[in-house]
């Protein structure tokens, strides 16, 4: 009966793990940076693209700069979430191999 409920967790887990890798695939990598010129700002996505860090120019308008910054938050809750769900993925894989 044990082993039951810890081999249902383990694929509730695996779907999850799935479903934010999916999540994650959508959101932009990251972080926002702003260079001032002036009294201009120009606001820039910085990410690292294998070895190359890649600047893409935002533009100035607010609302997508807000945007792009929730989703970048976003992002990094969901990379937070998974980094549990893996280690607690190999937790039960652990407790699943003590009960065989």
């Amino acid at each position: 009966m044990i082993k039951s409920v810890v081999v249902e967790e383990q694929k509730r887990n695996a779907e999850m793990i799935s479903a934010y890798e999916k999540e994650l695939e959508n959101l932009p990598k990251g972080n926002l940076s702003i260079k001032k010129v002036g009294n201009n700002k120009y606001y820039y996505l910085k990410y690292r693209n294998d070895k190359k860090i890649v600047t893409d120019y935002i533009g100035k308008d607010n609302e997508k700069i807000a945007q792009i910054e929730e989703q970048i938050k976003k992002r990094k809750h969901y990379e937070n979430m998974l980094s549990a769900l893996i280690k607690e993925q190999k937790i039960i894989s652990k407790i699943l191999e003590g009960l065989e």
